[in-house]
């Protein structure tokens, strides 16, 4: 996927030094196929999806009150198999509908460009 096949090669074009995700990425897809490269966003996805509510949902638990003000219905309280519930709704919609487009999307961008 980049033109550069090691490190040196990679801070010589930049003409600085790598910082340490940027070289063991390089050093990750420089011997992976470029269709393999798009599978690990599957798992980027979740990740994002699971961190980025985190904090309205333990502040929803943890200070019912101080959530309130952003809440649509102030007044509901949820229990945490609710919120659980959710999630793993949210996250088997993702695989069923995220997953596919990803691993679709490859060979899709190979055809039309």
């Amino acid at each position: 996927m980049l033109p550069y096949s090691t490190v040196g090669e990679a801070e010589a074009a930049l003409g600085r030094a790598l910082t340490w995700a940027e070289a063991a990425w390089l050093r990750y897809s420089a011997s992976v196929p470029d269709c393999y490269l798009h599978w690990p966003n599957i798992a980027i996805t979740l990740v994002v999806y699971t961190l980025a509510p985190l904090p309205l949902v333990l502040l929803d638990l943890a200070a019912p009150e101080i959530a309130a003000p952003y809440k649509l219905q102030p007044k509901v309280q949820h229990p945490p198999a609710a919120f659980f519930r959710c999630y793993m709704d949210a996250v088997r919609v993702s695989l069923l509908t995220i997953g596919p487009y990803q691993l679709i999307s490859y060979p899709a961008a190979k055809i039309v460009l």
